[in-house]
């Protein structure tokens, strides 16, 4: 009878605790269901973002392709200038060096 008394005394407390336990499985499942649903959402959103970011690229791109361009014209200009540049001291230093040999020449005709 004593057994039989602390059996049933421990099928009670197991049952007691088994409700509870049972309900929070019950929330479990729940708040299981509402993650998924909330990471489904992030998904989404990370998947919009990554096209609306790819778009945005693919635009920017399309409009820094003119302007690249220009840049190259114009660096292209700038090299053809300073050689040009370099071109026109290379010849008034040639000058210089011719006028400075005519003028030693007349010096000594004229002496």
């Amino acid at each position: 009878a004593v057994v039989s008394t602390q059996s049933t005394g421990g099928i009670q407390t197991l049952a007691s605790s088994a409700a509870p336990l049972g309900k929070v499985l019950d929330y479990l499942q729940e708040d299981l269901d509402s993650m998924q649903k909330e990471l489904e959402n992030w998904r989404s959103e990370n998947k919009y973002h990554e096209t609306a970011i790819k778009a945005e690229e693919s635009h920017m791109e399309k409009t820094l392709e003119p302007l690249r361009d220009q840049l190259e014209d114009t660096e292209q200009q700038i090299i053809d200038m300073i050689n040009k540049i370099n071109s026109m001291k290379c010849n008034i230093h040639n000058n210089d060096q011719k006028i400075g040999q005519m003028l030693s020449t007349m010096s000594f005709t004229a002496s």
